[in-house]
C-alpha cells in the first residue's frame, strides 16, 4: 500500500509538473507571437487611426501625464485608479517587448485566477480553463483593439474573487465580513467590473444549502453597492454607476465589446457550470484527468484556430503605414503600402501618408498613380473640392476623346468634417505647407475634442516658436515636459527656448518660416487657392506646387494642370515628370490644343504607352464591356494617369 501511495503521489507530481510546463511554454509562445508579430507598438502609434468600417472607429489610446493634475482627475470616479495605471502600462507599449510583456502578463494571471477559483467551486482542475482568457485576449489583440483597462479592471474582480474563496472553511459571518470589506475598494478601483466579483462571489455561497442566504445576499449587494457609492458619493448617473470598465457603455468607445461581454458571460457560465457539477449525472467523472498530450495538442489547435480566424491583416497595415509616417520611414510606408487596393475610408486615410512618403522621397509626381488614389484621401478632404468630373466619351480614336465637361459646383466631402478626430493622421503637412495659422487651428481644435495628447502640446509649441511668441511655447513645453518619452525634448525645447527665443538655427523652424503664408484665410477656402496663396509667398515651395498639382489630377482638371506648367522653371526637375507628362497627352487628345511646353518635350514612351491605353480601350469600348476593359488595362497600364483617368470613381 505504501509503494501504491508513493506511486501516485509521484504520478501527481508528474503531472503538477506538466500542467506547468504546459502553461509556462503556452504563455512563452503567447508573449513572442505578441511581440514579434501583433506588435503593441503599432497601438501606441495608431491613437485616433480609422479601424472599422464606421466613419468615427478610431483606435482609443490613453495619453499619460506624471502631473499632479493628471492624477488628480483619475480619483474623482470608480474605475478611475485602474484607468491611470493602465494609461501609465499602455506607455510601454512604445517598446514592443515591453508592451507584450504586459499583455501575456495580465491574460496570465487572469487564467490562473480563473482557475483558482474554479477549483475551488468544483473540487477539481479543469482542463484548458486556464487559457480560455488568454484564448479571448488573443482574439482582441488580433483586432488591434486597446482595452487594457477593462481587462486590469477584470482581472483584479478575479483576483478579488480568488481572496474571497480563501475564506471557505471560515464561518459565513467572517465570509460576509471579508465580501463587504472588498467590495467598497474594489468598487473604486474597478467600477463596474465589481458586479462581476459579487455575481461570482454570490454563485460561489449558492452551491450549498448553508450558503444559499449568503449567495442571495451578495447578488443583492452586487446592485446595492454601486448604487450607493454612485449615486451618493461620486454623484453619477444610473449608467454611469454600474458601466464604468464593463463593455456596456458606450462613452468608454469600446471597438469590439463582443469579445470583452464574451469572457464576461464565459466566466459566469463556467461558475454556474461548476456550481451543479456535483448534482450532475455526470459527477463521478469529475476527478477525470485528461491526458497531458492530448489537452496540449487540443490547446495548441485551438489557439491556431483563434489565431488564424481572428487575426485582422487590414488593420496590422494600415497601422504599420501610419507607424512609419509617424516616424517619418517613408520608404517604408511605401513598401507597406503596395498591398493597398481597397477604397473604404480606412484606405482613404492611409493614402494620406502614402502621398506624403511619395512626395517626401521625390516620387510624387512620378509614381502617384502606382498605388490606389482617392479623393476622399487626398489631405483628408481639406478646404472645398470639386465634383466629380462628367467623362462623357462620344468618340475613342488613338489620341483622340471627343470632350469632358468640368463642373464647376463644389461640395465637401464627409472626411472633411472629420479632420479634426484625424489630427494625428493629417500630422504636420498643414504646418510644413506654411499654413501656420491653420496648423495652430487644427491642433487647437484637437486638443479640446481630443484631451491633451503630447503630440497636440508638442506641434502647439512648435507653431509658436515658429510665430516667435516664446512665452505662448513656453506654456506648452512645461506642460509636455512631464510626459514620458516627450518629456526630454520638452525640457531640451525650454533650454533651447531660453538660450535663442527664436531658435534661428533650427531647420525645421526656419523651413516653416521660409514657407509660411504672409496672412491667412478662410477654413472653408478651396485647397488649389490655399496653395496659390503659398506659391505667391514663395514661388520655390515645392510642396504647394507638387500638391496643387495633384489635386488637380485626382479631380481630372487637365486645364488647369497644364496651366501650372510655368512653376517647373522655379524647381530642378530634369524633365517634365511622368505623371504630369500623361495629362498633357490627354489634355493635347481632348481639346485638340498644342500646349506651350517652355522648350521641354514629352519622352516618346509617354506617347507611345497612350496610344496602346487607346486602342485595347476602343476595343472594349466598341464592345460595351468597361468592366473588361477595366481588368486587362489595369493589369498593364494601372501605374498610370491614364488608367486613374478613365476608371476611378
Amino acid at each position: 500500500m505504501t509503494s501504491s501511495l508513493g506511486n501516485g503521489n509521484e504520478r501527481a507530481k508528474v503531472q503538477k509538473l506538466w500542467a506547468t510546463v504546459c502553461f509556462v511554454g503556452f504563455f512563452v509562445l503567447f508573449f513572442l507571437y505578441v511581440w514579434l508579430w501583433v506588435d503593441p507598438s503599432l497601438l501606441y502609434h495608431g491613437v485616433g487611426m480609422l479601424m472599422g468600417d464606421e466613419l468615427l472607429t478610431g483606435l482609443q489610446f490613453p495619453f499619460f501625464s506624471w502631473s499632479a493634475r493628471f492624477f488628480m482627475g483619475f480619483l474623482a470616479s470608480p474605475g478611475g485608479p485602474i484607468e491611470y495605471l493602465s494609461a501609465l502600462l499602455s506607455q510601454c507599449y512604445y517598446y514592443p517587448w515591453a508592451g507584450a510583456l504586459i499583455l501575456t502578463a495580465v491574460a496570465a494571471l487572469l487564467g490562473l485566477a480563473t482557475n483558482i477559483f474554479m477549483m475551488a467551486l468544483a473540487g477539481a482542475r479543469v482542463p484548458l480553463l486556464p487559457f480560455i482568457p488568454a484564448l479571448f485576449a488573443l482574439v482582441l489583440y488580433n483586432h488591434y483593439l486597446h482595452e487594457l483597462a477593462i481587462f486590469v479592471g477584470l482581472l483584479v474582480a478575479m483576483l478579488a474573487v480568488c481572496l474571497y474563496v480563501g475564506t471557505a472553511h471560515h464561518s459565513r459571518a467572517l465570509r460576509f465580513t471579508a465580501f463587504l470589506a472588498l467590495s467598497a475598494p474594489l468598487y473604486y478601483l474597478a467600477g463596474g467590473a465589481y458586479l462581476l466579483y459579487a455575481a461570482l462571489c454570490g454563485v460561489y455561497e449558492l452551491r450549498s444549502k448553508q450558503g444559499r442566504l449568503l449567495g442571495l445576499c451578495y447578488l443583492l449587494f452586487g446592485g446595492l453597492i454601486p448604487y450607493a457609492f454612485g449615486t451618493y458619493v461620486f454623484h453619477l448617473n444610473l449608467v454611469d454607476t454600474y458601466a464604468r470598465l464593463l463593455p456596456l457603455r458606450p462613452i468608454t468607445e469600446v471597438g469590439d465589446p463582443i469579445v470583452i461581454l464574451g469572457l464576461y458571460l464565459f466566466l459566469l457560465l463556467a461558475a454556474l457550470v461548476g456550481a451543479l457539477w456535483r448534482r450532475m449525472p455526470w459527477a463521478r467523472f469529475r476527478n477525470l484527468k485528461a491526458r497531458p498530450g492530448v489537452e496540449l495538442a487540443i490547446l495548441l489547435i485551438v489557439a491556431a484556430l483563434a489565431v488564424r480566424l481572428s487575426f485582422d491583416s487590414t488593420n496590422r497595415t494600415l497601422l504599420r503605414i501610419n507607424r512609419f509616417a509617424r516616424q517619418e520611414m517613408w520608404p517604408q510606408v511605401l513598401d507597406e503600402a503596395r498591398g493597398l487596393r481597397c477604397q473604404q475610408v480606412q484606405y482613404a486615410v492611409a493614402l494620406h501618408a502614402v502621398n506624403r512618403a511619395l512626395y517626401e522621397t521625390g516620387r510624387l509626381p512620378y509614381e502617384m498613380f502606382s498605388y490606389p488614389q482617392d479623393r476622399l484621401g487626398f489631405m483628408l478632404g481639406w478646404g472645398r473640392r470639386s465634383k466629380r468630373v462628367d467623362r462623357t466619351i462620344r468618340r475613342v480614336e488613338p489620341l483622340e476623346v471627343a470632350r469632358i465637361e468640368t463642373l464647376d459646383s463644389f461640395a465637401k466631402e464627409n472626411l472633411y468634417s472629420l479632420r479634426p478626430y484625424l489630427f494625428f493622421q493629417l500630422r504636420d503637412l498643414t504646418l510644413q505647407l506654411g499654413l501656420v495659422n491653420k496648423a495652430e487651428h487644427e491642433a487647437h481644435e484637437a486638443l479640446e475634442l481630443l484631451g491633451d495628447y503630447p503630440l497636440i502640446l508638442k506641434r502647439l509649441a512648435l507653431i509658436n516658436i515658429a510665430k516667435g511668441q516664446a512665452e505662448a511655447a513656453k506654456v506648452f513645453l512645461r506642460e509636455l515636459s512631464s510626459y514620458p518619452f516627450y518629456g526630454g525634448w520638452g525640457k531640451d525645447a525650454l533650454r533651447r527656448l531660453k538660450a535663442d527665443p527664436l531658435w534661428s538655427t533650427d531647420s525645421q523652424i526656419e523651413h516653416i518660416r521660409s514657407v509660411m503664408a504672409v496672412k491667412d484665410f478662410p477654413q472653408d477656402q478651396s485647397l488649389p487657392n490655399g496653395l496659390d496663396a503659398l506659391l505667391r509667398r514663395n514661388k520655390r515651395n515645392r510642396m504647394a506646387f507638387e500638391y496643387k498639382m495633384a489635386f488637380y489630377l485626382l479631380s481630372w482638371q487637365l486645364e488647369k494642370s497644364v496651366r501650372e506648367l510655368d512653376h517647373l522653371n522655379d524647381f530642378d526637375y530634369p524633365n517634365i515628370p511622368r505623371h504630369y507628362q500623361e495629362a498633357i497627352v490627354l489634355y493635347e487628345a481632348i481639346s485638340r490644343r498644342e500646349v506651350d511646353l517652355h522648350g521641354r518635350q514629352i519622352d516618346p514612351q509617354t506617347i507611345q504607352t497612350y496610344q496602346e491605353f487607346m486602342r485595347v480601350f476602343a476595343l472594349f469600348f466598341n464592345a460595351g464591356d468597361r468592366e473588361g476593359a477595366e481588368e486587362i488595362l489595369g493589369q498593364h497600364y494601372g501605374d498610370t494617369y491614364f488608367f486613374y483617368y478613365f476608371f476611378a470613381t
